[in-house]
């Protein structure tokens, strides 16, 4: 595949204060010669397009509401190249060769998509908790059913942890993403994808080793809002019922993380120790709710309490005030 060009859809709205930072790691990759960026606006009124025309993209507007799956059907509509790598604009590649050992999976015809993982930058207004450290090796798991029963009777469990793809950092054939478009959605557009083509035979490929930074400053609420937005998305395709956090030891997970940390001061180990509470207890919070919602008429209280607590997509802080 020395040859073959690679399309990069990037759907963005007011992203200003990040996407130079992803475009410009994007043009670092080994592959950078053979990339054609296209970056699909929604809307922003932060100077966001200014940014872009900067850099030699394809930057086109969104002709509706901004929804995860309809969005990126356009970019990838619009993409030239026989693979498509999904990305956002906030989030950006570690490793300058993480496209060109996503691509080398292709050789195998019989692969459809490839996925990477996210981690949390080493900087100092990112959680330290969350750091990016990985203690084990990374590994490559190949998905793949040989039939729809096969898939279809996995337990609830089995078939969410199939099926968690994410399109913070995916890579597809593009002929079988034209075949096999996202659904219409507002969340959870690459697990929904994912349950579509394992059913139908597909092979997947996630990579841990293969990883962009992408972080978020979990608040109470945040944290809040977006567990339970994940817990209804996880119900509605897999009948998934969420499980309490353990709230307690994952603090005292946090509390043993911060006090090993020599390289962050006593008082910001501290702020960072709430900040870990805050956003635990959002965490259990959303599960309580959810668990709550879900015996109301059996079940029928759900949706109701969905858009009631999440009636826009959860958006985090970039960064945390310390």
């Amino acid at each position: 595949m020395s040859t073959v060009l690679i399309s990069v859809v990037i759907p963005v709205k007011n992203g200003a204060a990040t996407i130079q930072k992803c475009l410009r790691a994007l043009m670092a990759q080994t592959l950078a010669d053979r990339l054609e960026i296209i970056v699909v606006d929604s809307g922003s009124t932060d100077g966001t397009q200014e940014l872009v025309k900067q850099f030699p993209v394809r930057l086109f507007q969104y002709p509706g509401a901004f929804n995860h799956g309809l969005t990126r059907n356009y970019g990838a509509g619009l993409a030239n190249g026989a693979f498509v790598h999904l990305t956002v604009a906030d989030s950006w590649h570690r490793d300058p060769a993480n496209l060109e050992k996503m691509l080398a999976y292709f050789d195998d015809p019989a692969v459809a998509g490839v996925c990477g993982c996210q981690g949390t930058p080493t900087l100092p207004d990112s959680n330290p908790v969350q750091w990016y450290n990985p203690m084990d090796k990374p590994t490559a798991e190949r998905l793949h059913f040989p039939d729809r029963n096969s898939f279809d009777h996995l337990p609830p469990g089995q078939m969410a942890a199939a099926c968690a793809w994410d399109d913070v950092n995916a890579m597809y054939r593009k002929t079988f993403l034209d075949k096999y478009p996202f659904p219409e959605t507002d969340f959870a557009e690459d697990m929904a994808w994912a349950k579509i083509v394992l059913s139908e035979g597909a092979t997947l490929v996630r990579d841990s080793g293969v990883v962009v930074y992408h972080y978020h400053y979990r608040t109470f609420n945040y944290s809040f809002k977006l567990d339970f937005t994940c817990h209804y998305h996880a119900y509605q395709l897999f009948r998934m019922r969420p499980s309490y956090p353990p709230l307690i030891t994952n603090i005292a997970k946090a509390a043993y993380i911060l006090i090993r940390n020599h390289s962050i001061k006593w008082p910001h180990k501290f702020r960072w120790l709430l900040h870990n509470i805050s956003g635990e207890a959002g965490r259990w919070y959303a599960a309580y709710v959810f668990r709550k919602a879900l015996r109301k008429k059996e079940g029928r209280g759900l949706t109701e309490t969905y858009r009631y607590y999440c009636k826009t997509i959860p958006q985090g802080r970039l960064k945390a005030q310390i």
